[in-house]
Order: C-alpha cells, then sequence, then structure tokens
C-alpha cells in the first residue's frame, strides 16, 4: 500500500510521516524515507479499521495508517496471511497405516475430520472457518461413529457391549477433552476484540492441530479393543490389531480403503 499517513511507535519510540505498508511472504514492513520495520506475520496481534484508520498491533510495535482508500482490502490480505490455516493432518499417522488395523472402520472414523478440514480450507474468513470446523460437531459425530462400532461388533450381548463401549469411551477421553478446549478456543476468537483477533486465532489453530494428534492416538487405542470383539476375530483381525491370515489381502484392502476415504 504505497504512500499512505503512518504513526508508528516502536519500542517506546514514535514517528508519524507519509510512508508505505508492503505484505511480504513472511513479514509486514512498514517503511518511511530510508527505514524498514519489519514485523513477522506471527508477531501481530490483530488489526483495527475505524474512522479511517488501520490499526495494526504487535509485539513491539503499533503502526496507524489513514488516508488511503484502501485500507480495507489491505486489513483483509493482512488477516489471510497473519491467520494461516494450518496444516493438520501431519498428526494422523494411523490413517492409512496397517498397524492402523481395518481401512473402512479407519475411514469412518476419521471420515468427520477429514470432511470437516475439507470445509476449513473452502473458506476465506476466520468466522467462517470456525463454523466449518465446529467442535460440537465433531464431538458428537466423533461419540455416535464410536458407539455404532461397538453395537455392530457386540449386537447380541448386552453386557459385553456395555463393557467395551466404557473401554472405548475412556480411551477417547483425550480426544473428546482436545475438542471440548477446540470449542473454547473458537468462543475465545469470536469475542476477541480486534487488537488480539490473530492471536486468538493462532490459538485456536494449536487447539485444531491437537484434535489431529488425539484422534490419532484414540484410534491406535480404540482398534485393538474392535479388533478382539469376535465379529473382527472372524474376519482375520486379532487382538493386537494385525491380520491373523490373509495379509496380502488386507495390505491390498488398505490401500483401497484409504484411496476411497481421502477421495470423498
Amino acid at each position: 500500500m504505497r504512500e499512505v499517513r503512518l504513526r508508528i511507535s516502536w519500542d517506546g519510540a514514535s514517528v508519524e510521516r507519509s510512508g508505505r505498508l508492503l505484505l511480504a511472504e513472511h513479514e509486514l514492513l512498514a517503511e518511511v524515507d530510508t527505514v524498514r520495520i519489519r514485523l513477522p506475520y506471527a508477531s501481530i496481534h490483530g488489526a483495527d479499521l475505524r474512522l479511517s484508520t488501520l490499526t495494526i498491533f504487535a509485539d513491539r510495535a503499533t503502526i496507524a495508517a489513514s488516508d488511503s482508500d484502501r485500507l480495507q482490502s489491505f486489513r483483509i490480505a493482512l488477516c489471510a496471511r497473519a491467520c494461516a490455516l494450518p496444516e493438520l493432518t501431519v498428526g494422523l499417522r494411523a490413517l492409512g497405516s496397517h498397524r492402523g488395523g481395518d481401512p473402512d472402520l479407519q475411514g469412518r472414523f476419521f471420515a468427520p475430520l477429514l470432511a470437516a478440514r475439507r470445509r476449513l480450507e473452502g473458506q476465506d474468513t476466520v468466522e467462517w472457518r470456525l463454523a466449518a470446523f465446529d467442535a460440537d460437531d465433531l464431538r458428537r459425530q466423533t461419540m455416535e461413529t464410536l458407539r455404532e462400532m461397538v453395537a455392530e461388533f457386540v449386537p447380541n450381548r448386552a453386557p459385553a457391549r456395555r463393557s467395551l463401549e466404557a473401554q472405548v469411551l475412556d480411551e477417547a477421553e483425550p480426544l473428546l477433552n482436545a475438542m471440548d478446549a477446540l470449542g473454547e478456543a473458537a468462543y475465545l476468537v469470536r469475542s476477541a476484540d480486534d487488537a488480539r483477533s490473530y492471536l486468538c486465532w493462532r490459538s485456536w489453530a494449536a487447539r485444531a492441530r491437537d484434535v489431529f494428534v488425539q484422534a490419532d492416538r484414540c484410534w491406535m487405542a480404540v482398534w485393538p479393543l474392535l479388533a478382539g470383539s469376535p465379529t473382527l476375530r472372524r474376519r482375520g483381525w486379532s487382538g493386537r490389531g494385525a491380520p491373523g491370515r490373509g495379509s496380502a489381502g488386507g495390505a491390498i484392502a488398505l490401500a483401497a480403503g484409504l484411496v476411497q476415504t481421502l477421495g470423498r
């Protein structure tokens, strides 16, 4: 953004004169005469646009820009960089792995998370991203999926079904807690003032990454419990989660199931 009126406060010093604001790949640049101030996007706490002045709040600086008709578009572009989408699926080590067990069950368990991630990536604004990756919906779908699996594999023995469900939900507790923390972080993003909105978004993003990590750990704990059921034993899976027979066929099915899961 060229030739705007800038008021910059930096480490106790301040200056006010015409200058430029530029959005580089990893940082915001403020240029006044021959002086260039660099603010990494991760250091920016938020930005507030009111009364024709855009104020940017950072760790060591506050920059107020005015006298430009491009302040709103600049604020949107700054938010897109400072509130970039996190890489979420790096925490999913079980998905698609042989040790993760039956590919169909993997797909069913991880499907709500993967669908939410796809919705998240299709949104441009922070508010719509939060709605696309809703913690309450994920929690409800996860509980329903786990209960459906238990009922499917222990259909006619109520005591055994209740026992297995209790064990499964106990293993799922860290994941459910992570989803609750994600919901609390979303509330803080929605209620934050503009001066801290980017900070709150980054906290939410960290919680979202943790949900994927906990989902991976949850499945690796839940799968052996399901694999010990008579139904899955008849399919050739052992209580440790490895196929009892037909390893080559199991590997082929696993690969096919993963392709279907990621392609949905």
